[in-house]
Protein backbone atom coordinates (compact mmCIF):
# COMPACT_ATOMS: atom_id res chain seq x y z
CA UNK A 1 0.00 0.00 0.00
CA UNK A 2 1.36 3.39 -0.97
CA UNK A 3 0.64 5.05 2.35
CA UNK A 4 2.38 2.39 4.39
CA UNK A 5 5.32 2.06 2.01
CA UNK A 6 6.27 5.70 1.79
CA UNK A 7 5.58 6.63 5.41
CA UNK A 8 7.64 3.68 6.66
CA UNK A 9 10.40 4.65 4.25
CA UNK A 10 10.28 8.25 5.43
CA UNK A 11 10.45 7.10 9.04
CA UNK A 12 13.44 4.87 8.25
CA UNK A 13 15.31 7.71 6.56
CA UNK A 14 14.61 9.94 9.52
CA UNK A 15 15.77 7.09 11.67
CA UNK A 16 12.89 6.66 14.10
CA UNK A 17 12.23 3.22 15.46
CA UNK A 18 9.07 1.55 14.12
CA UNK A 19 9.45 -1.39 16.51
CA UNK A 20 6.89 -2.85 17.10
CA UNK A 21 4.90 -5.79 14.96
CA UNK A 22 4.12 -7.40 14.55
CA UNK A 23 7.20 -8.22 15.08
CA UNK A 24 9.46 -8.33 16.17
CA UNK A 25 9.30 -8.81 19.96
CA UNK A 26 7.63 -5.60 21.01
CA UNK A 27 4.77 -4.11 22.93
CA UNK A 28 2.64 -3.78 19.81
CA UNK A 29 -0.64 -5.56 20.32
CA UNK A 30 -1.67 -5.19 16.72
CA UNK A 31 1.03 -6.50 14.30
CA UNK A 32 1.53 -4.47 11.18
CA UNK A 33 0.02 -1.33 12.73
CA UNK A 34 1.43 1.84 14.26
CA UNK A 35 0.83 2.38 17.93
CA UNK A 36 0.91 5.96 19.08
CA UNK A 37 0.72 7.50 22.47
CA UNK A 38 0.73 4.22 24.35
CA UNK A 39 1.94 4.17 27.93
CA UNK A 40 4.16 1.43 29.20
CA UNK A 41 2.87 -0.30 32.30
CA UNK A 42 4.91 -0.51 35.47
CA UNK A 43 6.76 -3.74 36.12
CA UNK A 44 4.39 -5.89 38.15
CA UNK A 45 4.78 -7.35 41.59
CA UNK A 46 4.15 -11.08 41.44
CA UNK A 47 1.77 -12.48 44.07
CA UNK A 48 3.13 -15.52 45.82
CA UNK A 49 1.67 -18.87 44.82
CA UNK A 50 3.68 -20.83 47.34
CA UNK A 51 1.38 -23.03 49.41
CA UNK A 52 2.26 -23.39 53.07
CA UNK A 53 0.75 -26.54 54.57
CA UNK A 54 -0.35 -26.25 58.16
CA UNK A 55 0.84 -28.95 60.53
CA UNK A 56 -1.49 -31.91 60.96
CA UNK A 57 -1.35 -31.63 64.73
CA UNK A 58 -0.17 -29.00 67.17
CA UNK A 59 3.09 -30.79 67.98
CA UNK A 60 4.24 -31.45 64.38
CA UNK A 61 6.23 -28.93 62.24
CA UNK A 62 4.87 -27.69 58.85
CA UNK A 63 5.65 -29.74 55.77
CA UNK A 64 7.58 -28.24 52.86
CA UNK A 65 6.22 -28.54 49.36
CA UNK A 66 9.50 -28.93 47.51
CA UNK A 67 9.66 -32.04 45.31
CA UNK A 68 13.36 -32.56 46.05
CA UNK A 69 12.64 -33.36 49.73
CA UNK A 70 9.68 -35.62 49.07
CA UNK A 71 11.47 -38.94 49.51
CA UNK A 72 13.07 -37.93 52.83
CA UNK A 73 9.79 -36.65 54.22
CA UNK A 74 7.96 -39.78 53.14
CA UNK A 75 10.31 -41.99 55.18
CA UNK A 76 9.78 -39.86 58.29
CA UNK A 77 6.04 -39.57 57.86
CA UNK A 78 5.57 -43.29 57.32
CA UNK A 79 6.74 -43.86 60.88
CA UNK A 80 4.37 -41.34 62.45
CA UNK A 81 1.24 -41.51 60.27
CA UNK A 82 -0.99 -44.13 58.75
CA UNK A 83 -0.58 -45.02 55.03
CA UNK A 84 -3.84 -43.17 54.22
CA UNK A 85 -2.59 -39.93 55.77
CA UNK A 86 0.73 -40.28 53.98
CA UNK A 87 -1.08 -40.84 50.67
CA UNK A 88 -3.15 -37.71 51.20
CA UNK A 89 -0.02 -35.70 51.97
CA UNK A 90 1.76 -37.01 48.90
CA UNK A 91 -1.22 -36.15 46.70
CA UNK A 92 -1.26 -32.67 48.19
CA UNK A 93 2.43 -32.24 47.45
CA UNK A 94 1.99 -33.38 43.86
CA UNK A 95 -0.99 -31.05 43.43
CA UNK A 96 1.16 -28.22 44.73
CA UNK A 97 3.80 -29.01 42.12
CA UNK A 98 1.16 -29.19 39.38
CA UNK A 99 -0.20 -25.77 40.31
CA UNK A 100 3.07 -24.26 39.05
CA UNK A 101 2.76 -25.98 35.68
CA UNK A 102 -0.87 -24.85 35.54
CA UNK A 103 0.36 -21.26 35.81
CA UNK A 104 2.68 -21.89 32.87
CA UNK A 105 -0.20 -23.34 30.84
CA UNK A 106 -2.37 -20.33 31.59
CA UNK A 107 0.42 -17.94 30.63
CA UNK A 108 0.87 -19.78 27.34
CA UNK A 109 -2.81 -19.16 26.60
CA UNK A 110 -2.78 -15.51 27.68
CA UNK A 111 0.36 -14.37 25.86
CA UNK A 112 -0.97 -15.11 22.35
CA UNK A 113 -4.03 -13.00 23.16
CA UNK A 114 -1.97 -9.91 23.99
CA UNK A 115 -2.38 -10.16 27.76
CA UNK A 116 1.16 -10.05 29.19
CA UNK A 117 0.14 -8.57 32.56
CA UNK A 118 -2.40 -11.35 33.13
CA UNK A 119 0.24 -13.89 32.12
CA UNK A 120 2.63 -12.46 34.71
CA UNK A 121 -0.05 -12.72 37.37
CA UNK A 122 -0.66 -16.38 36.53
CA UNK A 123 3.06 -17.19 36.66
CA UNK A 124 3.32 -15.69 40.11
CA UNK A 125 6.47 -16.84 41.92
CA UNK A 126 7.04 -19.90 39.75
CA UNK A 127 10.83 -20.35 39.51
CA UNK A 128 10.91 -23.04 36.83
CA UNK A 129 12.91 -22.24 33.68
CA UNK A 130 9.77 -22.21 31.51
CA UNK A 131 8.17 -19.69 33.86
CA UNK A 132 11.24 -17.44 33.65
CA UNK A 133 11.12 -17.70 29.84
CA UNK A 134 7.41 -16.85 29.67
CA UNK A 135 7.94 -14.04 32.15
CA UNK A 136 10.68 -12.69 29.86
CA UNK A 137 8.31 -12.78 26.89
CA UNK A 138 5.62 -10.99 28.91
CA UNK A 139 8.02 -8.25 29.92
CA UNK A 140 9.22 -7.88 26.32
CA UNK A 141 5.64 -7.36 25.19
CA UNK A 142 5.49 -4.56 27.74
CA UNK A 143 8.78 -3.08 26.47
CA UNK A 144 10.58 -3.80 29.74
CA UNK A 145 13.67 -5.14 28.00
CA UNK A 146 16.15 -5.08 30.89
CA UNK A 147 13.78 -6.95 33.20
CA UNK A 148 13.06 -9.41 30.38
CA UNK A 149 16.75 -10.06 29.79
CA UNK A 150 17.23 -10.79 33.49
CA UNK A 151 14.37 -13.30 33.52
CA UNK A 152 15.67 -14.99 30.39
CA UNK A 153 19.11 -15.31 31.96
CA UNK A 154 17.54 -17.13 34.92
CA UNK A 155 15.89 -19.58 32.54
CA UNK A 156 19.22 -20.21 30.80
CA UNK A 157 21.01 -20.77 34.10
CA UNK A 158 18.68 -23.71 34.75
CA UNK A 159 18.49 -25.01 31.15
CA UNK A 160 21.43 -23.58 29.21
CA UNK A 161 20.85 -25.85 26.18
CA UNK A 162 17.13 -25.14 25.67
CA UNK A 163 16.93 -24.00 22.06
CA UNK A 164 14.12 -21.46 22.41
CA UNK A 165 15.80 -19.79 25.39
CA UNK A 166 19.12 -19.52 23.55
CA UNK A 167 17.38 -18.37 20.38
CA UNK A 168 15.40 -15.66 22.15
CA UNK A 169 18.52 -14.35 23.86
CA UNK A 170 20.37 -14.16 20.54
CA UNK A 171 17.36 -12.47 18.98
CA UNK A 172 17.43 -9.80 21.68
CA UNK A 173 21.15 -9.29 21.16
CA UNK A 174 20.63 -9.09 17.40
CA UNK A 175 18.05 -6.33 17.91
CA UNK A 176 20.36 -4.45 20.28
CA UNK A 177 23.18 -4.54 17.72
CA UNK A 178 20.94 -3.85 14.71
CA UNK A 179 22.55 -0.49 13.98
CA UNK A 180 25.94 -2.16 13.52
CA UNK A 181 24.62 -5.23 11.73
CA UNK A 182 24.52 -7.81 14.54
CA UNK A 183 26.39 -10.21 12.23
CA UNK A 184 27.66 -12.46 15.02
CA UNK A 185 24.18 -13.06 16.44
CA UNK A 186 22.73 -13.55 12.95
CA UNK A 187 25.31 -16.24 12.16
CA UNK A 188 24.78 -17.99 15.50
CA UNK A 189 20.99 -18.13 15.13
CA UNK A 190 21.29 -19.58 11.64
CA UNK A 191 23.80 -22.17 12.84
CA UNK A 192 21.49 -23.24 15.65
CA UNK A 193 18.56 -23.52 13.25
CA UNK A 194 20.57 -25.58 10.79
CA UNK A 195 21.53 -27.94 13.61
CA UNK A 196 17.99 -28.21 14.99
CA UNK A 197 15.33 -27.72 12.32
CA UNK A 198 12.59 -29.19 14.53
CA UNK A 199 12.58 -26.18 16.85
CA UNK A 200 9.79 -23.75 15.82
CA UNK A 201 11.26 -20.98 17.97
CA UNK A 202 14.67 -21.26 16.31
CA UNK A 203 13.00 -21.43 12.89
CA UNK A 204 11.14 -18.17 13.64
CA UNK A 205 14.27 -16.39 14.86
CA UNK A 206 16.25 -17.78 11.91
CA UNK A 207 13.66 -16.36 9.51
CA UNK A 208 14.47 -12.89 10.82
CA UNK A 209 18.20 -13.64 10.64
CA UNK A 210 17.97 -14.80 7.03
CA UNK A 211 15.94 -11.70 6.19
CA UNK A 212 18.66 -9.57 7.75
CA UNK A 213 21.11 -11.25 5.38
CA UNK A 214 18.82 -10.58 2.43
CA UNK A 215 18.14 -14.27 1.79
CA UNK A 216 14.38 -14.12 1.17
CA UNK A 217 14.00 -17.76 0.12
CA UNK A 218 15.72 -19.14 3.23
CA UNK A 219 13.74 -16.72 5.41
CA UNK A 220 10.48 -17.94 3.88
CA UNK A 221 11.41 -21.61 4.28
CA UNK A 222 12.42 -21.13 7.92
CA UNK A 223 9.24 -19.21 8.66
CA UNK A 224 7.00 -21.84 7.10
CA UNK A 225 8.74 -24.41 9.29
CA UNK A 226 8.00 -22.27 12.35
CA UNK A 227 4.32 -22.02 11.41
CA UNK A 228 4.02 -25.76 10.75
CA UNK A 229 5.47 -26.57 14.19
CA UNK A 230 3.86 -23.70 16.08
CA UNK A 231 1.53 -25.90 18.19
CA UNK A 232 4.33 -26.38 20.72
CA UNK A 233 5.03 -22.63 21.10
CA UNK A 234 1.64 -20.87 21.20
CA UNK A 235 3.25 -17.99 23.08
CA UNK A 236 5.15 -17.04 19.89
CA UNK A 237 2.11 -16.90 17.61
CA UNK A 238 1.87 -13.06 17.79
CA UNK A 239 5.49 -12.74 16.58
CA UNK A 240 4.71 -15.19 13.79
CA UNK A 241 1.65 -13.23 12.71
CA UNK A 242 3.64 -10.01 12.75
CA UNK A 243 6.31 -11.58 10.54
CA UNK A 244 3.70 -12.95 8.12
CA UNK A 245 2.08 -9.53 7.77
CA UNK A 246 5.38 -7.73 7.25
CA UNK A 247 6.60 -10.32 4.76
CA UNK A 248 3.20 -10.33 3.01
CA UNK A 249 2.64 -14.07 3.35
CA UNK A 250 -1.18 -14.28 3.31
CA UNK A 251 -1.58 -18.07 3.56
CA UNK A 252 0.67 -18.24 6.61
CA UNK A 253 -1.02 -15.20 8.18
CA UNK A 254 -4.44 -16.82 7.83
CA UNK A 255 -3.16 -20.11 9.27
CA UNK A 256 -1.73 -18.34 12.32
CA UNK A 257 -4.86 -16.26 12.80
CA UNK A 258 -6.99 -19.43 12.75
CA UNK A 259 -4.80 -20.89 15.49
CA UNK A 260 -5.09 -17.73 17.55
CA UNK A 261 -8.85 -17.70 17.07
CA UNK A 262 -9.09 -21.17 18.59
CA UNK A 263 -7.25 -19.91 21.67
CA UNK A 264 -9.49 -16.88 22.12
CA UNK A 265 -12.71 -16.94 20.11
CA UNK A 266 -14.19 -13.45 19.87
CA UNK A 267 -11.13 -11.79 21.42
CA UNK A 268 -10.97 -8.04 20.66
CA UNK A 269 -7.27 -8.02 19.91
CA UNK A 270 -7.67 -10.89 17.45
CA UNK A 271 -10.42 -8.96 15.69
CA UNK A 272 -7.93 -6.14 15.06
CA UNK A 273 -5.35 -8.58 13.76
CA UNK A 274 -7.98 -10.08 11.51
CA UNK A 275 -8.42 -6.71 9.81
CA UNK A 276 -4.71 -6.61 8.90
CA UNK A 277 -4.87 -10.20 7.65
CA UNK A 278 -7.97 -9.54 5.52
CA UNK A 279 -6.23 -6.56 3.95
CA UNK A 280 -3.25 -8.76 3.16
CA UNK A 281 -5.63 -11.23 1.53
CA UNK A 282 -7.15 -8.32 -0.48
CA UNK A 283 -10.54 -8.94 1.15
CA UNK A 284 -10.86 -5.18 1.54
CA UNK A 285 -14.62 -4.83 1.92
CA UNK A 286 -14.77 -7.46 4.67
CA UNK A 287 -11.83 -5.78 6.39
CA UNK A 288 -13.64 -2.44 6.18
CA UNK A 289 -16.83 -3.83 7.75
CA UNK A 290 -14.87 -5.35 10.63
CA UNK A 291 -12.76 -2.21 11.17
CA UNK A 292 -15.91 -0.04 11.21
CA UNK A 293 -17.45 -2.30 13.86
CA UNK A 294 -14.31 -2.18 16.00
CA UNK A 295 -14.10 1.61 15.81
CA UNK A 296 -17.79 2.03 16.66
CA UNK A 297 -17.15 0.17 19.93
CA UNK A 298 -13.84 1.83 20.78
CA UNK A 299 -13.10 5.39 19.68
CA UNK A 300 -9.33 5.41 20.17
CA UNK A 301 -6.47 6.51 17.94
CA UNK A 302 -5.42 2.90 17.45
CA UNK A 303 -8.85 1.85 16.21
CA UNK A 304 -9.09 5.01 14.10
CA UNK A 305 -5.82 4.04 12.40
CA UNK A 306 -7.18 0.56 11.82
CA UNK A 307 -10.37 1.97 10.30
CA UNK A 308 -8.43 4.46 8.16
CA UNK A 309 -6.13 1.71 6.90
CA UNK A 310 -9.14 -0.29 5.74
CA UNK A 311 -10.69 2.78 4.06
CA UNK A 312 -7.39 3.57 2.32
CA UNK A 313 -7.45 0.14 0.69
CA UNK A 314 -11.08 0.43 -0.42
CA UNK A 315 -12.65 2.06 -3.46
CA UNK A 316 -13.09 5.78 -2.85
CA UNK A 317 -16.56 7.34 -2.60
CA UNK A 318 -18.15 10.38 -0.95
CA UNK A 319 -19.07 8.55 2.26
CA UNK A 320 -15.51 7.28 2.71
CA UNK A 321 -14.11 10.72 1.95
CA UNK A 322 -16.27 12.11 4.74
CA UNK A 323 -15.33 9.33 7.17
CA UNK A 324 -11.61 9.73 6.52
CA UNK A 325 -11.83 13.48 7.09
CA UNK A 326 -13.80 12.97 10.31
CA UNK A 327 -11.09 10.62 11.61
CA UNK A 328 -8.49 13.29 10.82
CA UNK A 329 -10.57 15.90 12.62
CA UNK A 330 -10.96 13.73 15.71
CA UNK A 331 -7.19 13.05 15.94
CA UNK A 332 -5.64 16.13 14.26
CA UNK A 333 -2.17 15.47 15.63
CA UNK A 334 -1.81 12.00 14.15
CA UNK A 335 0.68 11.99 11.29
CA UNK A 336 -0.10 8.34 10.65
CA UNK A 337 -3.72 9.24 9.95
CA UNK A 338 -2.47 11.99 7.64
CA UNK A 339 -0.38 9.42 5.77
CA UNK A 340 -3.30 7.04 5.36
CA UNK A 341 -5.59 9.86 4.26
CA UNK A 342 -3.07 10.99 1.65
CA UNK A 343 -2.55 7.43 0.46
CA UNK A 344 -6.31 7.12 0.02
CA UNK A 345 -6.36 10.33 -2.01
CA UNK A 346 -3.43 9.23 -4.18
CA UNK A 347 -5.04 5.88 -4.92
CA UNK A 348 -8.10 7.73 -6.23
CA UNK A 349 -5.92 9.90 -8.50
CA UNK A 350 -5.99 12.97 -6.25
CA UNK A 351 -2.25 13.53 -5.82
CA UNK A 352 -2.58 17.34 -5.76
CA UNK A 353 -5.06 17.15 -2.87
CA UNK A 354 -2.75 14.78 -0.97
CA UNK A 355 0.24 17.08 -1.39
CA UNK A 356 -1.88 20.04 -0.25
CA UNK A 357 -2.83 18.16 2.96
CA UNK A 358 0.85 17.40 3.65
CA UNK A 359 1.87 20.99 3.02
CA UNK A 360 -0.76 22.30 5.46
CA UNK A 361 0.45 20.04 8.27
CA UNK A 362 4.11 20.70 7.45
CA UNK A 363 3.49 24.44 7.69
CA UNK A 364 2.45 24.15 11.34
CA UNK A 365 5.07 21.57 12.32
CA UNK A 366 7.94 22.74 14.53
CA UNK A 367 10.21 19.71 14.92
CA UNK A 368 12.98 19.47 12.30
CA UNK A 369 12.80 15.70 12.39
CA UNK A 370 9.05 15.73 11.76
CA UNK A 371 9.45 18.32 9.01
CA UNK A 372 11.95 16.06 7.26
CA UNK A 373 9.63 13.04 7.48
CA UNK A 374 6.71 15.03 6.05
CA UNK A 375 8.87 16.47 3.27
CA UNK A 376 10.01 12.99 2.27
CA UNK A 377 6.39 11.89 2.28
CA UNK A 378 5.62 14.72 -0.15
CA UNK A 379 8.41 13.45 -2.40
CA UNK A 380 7.57 9.78 -1.99
CA UNK A 381 3.93 9.85 -3.08
CA UNK A 382 4.61 11.21 -6.58
CA UNK A 383 7.49 8.75 -6.95
CA UNK A 384 5.14 5.89 -6.11
CA UNK A 385 2.76 7.23 -8.75
CA UNK A 386 5.58 7.37 -11.31
CA UNK A 387 5.38 11.16 -11.59
CA UNK A 388 9.03 12.20 -11.79
CA UNK A 389 8.34 15.87 -12.60
CA UNK A 390 6.21 16.46 -9.49
CA UNK A 391 8.68 14.52 -7.32
CA UNK A 392 11.51 16.72 -8.60
CA UNK A 393 9.48 19.86 -7.83
CA UNK A 394 8.85 18.61 -4.30
CA UNK A 395 12.57 17.96 -3.75
CA UNK A 396 13.37 21.54 -4.79
CA UNK A 397 10.54 22.93 -2.68
CA UNK A 398 11.48 21.07 0.49
CA UNK A 399 15.26 20.92 0.09
CA UNK A 400 15.77 22.86 3.34
CA UNK A 401 13.37 20.60 5.28
CA UNK A 402 15.08 17.46 3.95
CA UNK A 403 18.46 18.91 4.87
CA UNK A 404 20.80 15.94 4.51
CA UNK A 405 22.57 16.09 1.09
CA UNK A 406 22.86 12.29 0.97
CA UNK A 407 19.11 11.91 1.44
CA UNK A 408 18.54 14.42 -1.35
CA UNK A 409 20.94 12.42 -3.57
CA UNK A 410 18.98 9.27 -2.80
CA UNK A 411 15.65 10.76 -3.89
CA UNK A 412 17.15 12.43 -6.96
CA UNK A 413 18.49 8.99 -7.95
CA UNK A 414 14.96 7.62 -7.63
CA UNK A 415 13.66 10.42 -9.83
CA UNK A 416 16.20 9.35 -12.48
CA UNK A 417 14.99 5.76 -12.11
CA UNK A 418 11.37 6.76 -12.72
CA UNK A 419 12.53 8.59 -15.86
CA UNK A 420 14.24 5.34 -16.92
CA UNK A 421 17.64 7.02 -16.82
CA UNK A 422 19.11 3.85 -15.36
CA UNK A 423 22.78 4.81 -15.72
CA UNK A 424 22.36 8.06 -13.79
CA UNK A 425 20.26 6.38 -11.09
CA UNK A 426 22.75 3.52 -10.66
CA UNK A 427 25.75 5.87 -10.56
CA UNK A 428 24.23 8.12 -7.91
CA UNK A 429 23.09 5.22 -5.75
CA UNK A 430 26.49 3.52 -5.95
CA UNK A 431 28.21 6.78 -5.01
CA UNK A 432 25.89 7.17 -2.05
CA UNK A 433 26.69 3.65 -0.84
CA UNK A 434 30.42 4.37 -1.13
CA UNK A 435 29.94 7.50 0.99
CA UNK A 436 28.53 5.50 3.92
CA UNK A 437 29.83 6.59 7.29
CA UNK A 438 30.15 4.44 10.39
CA UNK A 439 26.96 5.59 12.07
CA UNK A 440 23.44 4.08 12.25
CA UNK A 441 21.82 6.81 10.14
CA UNK A 442 24.27 6.51 7.28
CA UNK A 443 24.16 2.70 7.40
CA UNK A 444 20.35 2.69 7.22
CA UNK A 445 20.36 5.01 4.21
CA UNK A 446 23.03 2.90 2.49
CA UNK A 447 20.90 -0.23 2.94
CA UNK A 448 17.95 1.54 1.36
CA UNK A 449 20.16 2.70 -1.50
CA UNK A 450 21.48 -0.84 -2.02
CA UNK A 451 17.93 -2.17 -2.26
CA UNK A 452 17.03 0.41 -4.90
CA UNK A 453 20.28 -0.21 -6.78
CA UNK A 454 19.23 -3.84 -7.19
CA UNK A 455 15.83 -2.67 -8.47
CA UNK A 456 17.47 -0.27 -10.94
CA UNK A 457 19.77 -2.97 -12.28
CA UNK A 458 16.85 -5.37 -12.66
CA UNK A 459 14.76 -2.81 -14.54
CA UNK A 460 17.73 -1.95 -16.73
CA UNK A 461 18.27 -5.59 -17.70
CA UNK A 462 14.57 -5.94 -18.51
CA UNK A 463 14.59 -2.77 -20.62
CA UNK A 464 17.64 -3.95 -22.55
CA UNK A 465 16.05 -7.34 -23.19
CA UNK A 466 12.86 -5.72 -24.50
CA UNK A 467 14.85 -3.37 -26.70
CA UNK A 468 16.81 -6.26 -28.17
CA UNK A 469 13.65 -8.26 -28.82
CA UNK A 470 12.03 -5.26 -30.55
CA UNK A 471 15.06 -4.75 -32.80
CA UNK A 472 15.13 -8.41 -33.73
CA UNK A 473 11.44 -8.27 -34.61
CA UNK A 474 11.98 -5.24 -36.87
CA UNK A 475 14.87 -6.97 -38.60
CA UNK A 476 12.94 -10.16 -39.29
CA UNK A 477 9.76 -8.45 -40.56
CA UNK A 478 11.03 -7.47 -44.09
CA UNK A 479 12.33 -10.98 -44.74
CA UNK A 480 8.99 -12.50 -43.73
CA UNK A 481 7.08 -10.07 -46.02
CA UNK A 482 9.23 -11.11 -49.04
CA UNK A 483 8.34 -14.75 -48.41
Amino acid sequence: MIAQTEWQRARRVRFRSDSGATGGLSARANPGETRTGSKLPVEPTHPSLITHHSSLTAHHSPLTTHRTRLSTQYSVLSIQYSPLVVLLIVLGLVAGCNSESEGVKQAQKLLPLGKPQEALDKLGSDKTPEAHYLRALSLLRMDLRDAAAAELQKALEQKPDESKYVGLQLRLQMQEHASTGGAEEVDRIIQLHEANKTSPALALFAATAYARRGNARAAGDAFRTAVALSESVPELLPEMLSFALRAEMPAEAKSILDKLDKLGPGDKMLAKQKVATLLLLNENEEALRLARSIYSNEHSEDTALLYARAIARSTANDDRDTTMQSLRNKFPGSRDLLTLHCGYLVRSQRLDKALFEIDVVLGRTISKVDKQALALLAVGFPLEMGNADVAEQQIKRYRAEIGDPLVIDFYEARVAHVRRDFDTAATRLAKLIQSTKDDPQSIALAREAAMWLDIVHGDQRLANALKKATEETKTSTPQESKK
